[in-house]
Formats: C-alpha cells, structure tokens, sequence
C-alpha cells in the first residue's frame, strides 16, 4: 500500500512519467507476489519435511521398543519350579497391560501416517513404513503370545514334576515295604504276614489312582505338543514302570508268603507223623519177648500195634504226597521239604523193620516156650 500511495503521488507530480512509474509499480507488486508464494512453498516444505521426520523418528522409537521388549521377554530362564512358573507368568501378564498401552500409540501413528499418505503422496510413499508398523504389530503380540504359551508349559511341565516325584517318592516307600525277606517261622507268623500283605495290596490299589492321574496329565501335556514331550514321555514310563514292577514284586511276595504258609502247613502235618512214628518207634524197640511170661497176649497186642500201624499207612503218604506236590510246583524250600521226606521215609522204614523183627521175636520166643513145655 505505501507503494500505491507512493506511485500516484507520482504521478500526479510528474503527470509525463505516469506510465514507467505505473510499469514499475506492477513489476514491484509482481516480485513482492512471487516472494510471497516462495515463502509459502518453503514454508509448507519445511512443514512436511519436518512432519514426515518426525513420523519416522515415531516408528524407529516403536521399533527399538519392540525389539527391546522382545528381547527382554526372550532373555528370561523357564521356570525351575511351580512358584517360579506362576511368579514369571504373573509378571508376563503384567507385561501384556504395558504392551496393551503402547498400542495406542501404534494405532496414533497408524492415522498419523494414513493422514499423511493422503495429503503428501507426492512427496513421499509412506506405504511400506504403514506395512512396517503393522508388521512390529503383529512381531510383538506373537512374540508375547508365544512366551505365554511356553510359560503355560513350562508351569504344566513343573506340575508334572512335581507329580512325578510324589509318585516316585509313594512308589519307594511301598517298595521299603516289599524289601521284607521275613516269611514267617510258624503257621500263625505266616497268617499273620499274608493279612499284613493283603492290608498293603487294598492300600496300594487304592492309591494307585495317583499314578493314573499322571498318566492322564501327562497325556493331556503331550497332546498339546509341549516343547519337551520327549522327556515327559519318558519320565512318565519311568514311573509306569516302577509301578509295574512294584506289582510285580507284591505278587511275588505274596506267592511267596503263600508257600510259606503251605510249607509251614507241611512242616506241621510232618511233626505230627513224625511225633507219632517217634511213639510208635519205641513201642516197636520195646525187647518184652525176652521175658517168657504172657507172650500169647504179647503177640496178640503186636498184632493190633501191627495193624495200627497198617492203618496210618495212609497218613505217612498223605504227608509225602504233600511234600512231593509242593517240591513239583517249583516250591522255594524245595531241597528242604524233600530232606524231611527221606528222614520220614528212612524213620518210616525203620518203624516197619523194627516191628518186624519183633514180631519175629515174639513168635520165636514162642516156639521156644512151647517146646520148653
């Protein structure tokens, strides 16, 4: 305007030079237009370049964070135990609400650089730096998912430690039970050893169900694909096959006590024949024939010792037969009973011998007395 007034001020004093001083006029007003438009353009230049960096610098600051929070996440040790497992999953969540909060900022910059997209896309394609962000999105939820997943293992992992170890620990004190060489010295000693093991046999069935409910953890872990199913899979057959052979070992005690209880049943049925042919032995040894008196009466009784002696012919082989049936199943004191077999059979024989020969010398001292007479 000061130039406006200026030029007509001119003019009218020198009226003759109106046309330069009006010619001069436009080109000062042209310049000053195109100053103006110039400065315009730097300035919106300025103010997209400054806007595109500091989108950039945005990015690069999400991506060192994203790096860094993965990094932190990955460095971490799994879990040696349940209260470690539950104390990093716990902290892991924790994480998850500081991840949650910086998707706000993901999401500004995502509009942010849509806006920009729009109205610069001469000046720059920000397409791929958009696809980058997306990109660090979707990096940093599956980064987190992930090490939730592995920390949800490694906490199923120390539950089936621990498990494990209870199981173990109950197998090795029902095995402490089983390392009992004692089978009893008598018949009562036996009953009572096969109730104590019967008692231990119910017991053990019914806290078997520990080890099943291993097995059905440790099947639902594998199922899963858990990062060390291998060694889930073999400690649980380790167990499984403790178990098996704690079974085993009880129905070996138990056939064992079994035929404790047989063979103390035999030992007893052989006192008593024993005893008896002992009795009956020195009846037989009794020498009454070398007095001459009564010795009608002495054979007569002879006789009826004789024939009590033929009637517990049965007894004696009832009590071998007994011994030998146990000696051919296979019977532990195999050697033993059939020791006390010969030492009846020998005694059996030397009752009838003994027997016998006295009889012999009852008829004989007979005779004698007869022709005497």
């Amino acid at each position: 305007q000061e130039h406006d007034q200026e030029a007509r001020r001119l003019v009218q004093k020198y009226p003759d030079m109106s046309t330069p001083i009006r010619s001069k006029l436009s080109e000062l007003q042209e310049s000053w237009r195109n100053l103006q438009l110039l400065a315009r353009q730097r300035k919106e230049a300025l103010t997209v370049a400054y806007t595109l960096h500091k989108f950039h610098a945005d990015l690069r600051e999400i991506e060192a964070w994203v790096a860094d929070t993965i990094k932190r996440m990955d460095s971490l040790e799994l879990p040696a135990t349940i209260s470690e497992a539950e104390a990093m999953l716990e902290l892991h969540q924790e994480r998850k609400a500081e991840i949650d909060g910086r998707l706000e900022a993901f999401k500004n910059l995502k509009y942010f650089g849509m806006r920009l997209s729009a109205n610069y896309s001469e000046q720059e394609d920000i397409t791929p730096s958009l696809a980058r962000l997306e990109e660090l999105r979707r990096t940093l939820l599956a980064a987190w998912e992930e090490r939730r997943s592995r920390l949800d293992q490694a906490h199923q992992l120390q539950l089936f430690k621990e498990q494990a170890d209870q199981a173990d620990s109950w197998l090795a004190s029902k095995e402490a039970f089983l390392h009992n060489d004692d089978l009893g010295d008598s018949l009562s000693s036996v009953e009572m050893l096969l109730r104590k093991h019967e008692a231990f046999e119910k017991m053990v069935t019914a806290q078997a169900g520990r080890v099943e409910e291993l097995e059905r953890l440790a099947l639902e872990i594998v199922a899963d694909h858990h990062y060390d199913s291998a060694g889930i899979t073999q400690r649980l057959q380790a167990v499984v096959s403790r178990k098996d052979r704690l079974k085993e070992s009880s129905m070996a005690r138990r056939r064992r006590l079994q035929e404790s209880k047989q063979l103390q049943q035999f030992l007893r049925n052989m006192y008593e024949v024993e005893g008896w042919i002992h009795q009956k032995q020195q009846v037989a040894s009794d020498e009454n024939y070398r007095d001459p008196s009564n010795l009608q009466s002495k054979i007569q009784k002879h006789a009826a010792f004789e024939s009590e002696l033929s009637a517990n012919r049965g007894r004696v082989a009832a009590v071998t037969n007994e011994g030998e049936k146990l000696i051919g199943a296979g019977h532990f004191a195999g050697m033993e009973i059939q020791t006390r077999l010969d030492e009846l059979d020998a005694a059996w024989r030397q009752l009838q011998d003994t027997s016998q020969l006295k009889r012999d010398r009852l008829n004989d001292a007979y005779q004698v007395s007869n022709t005497t007479i």
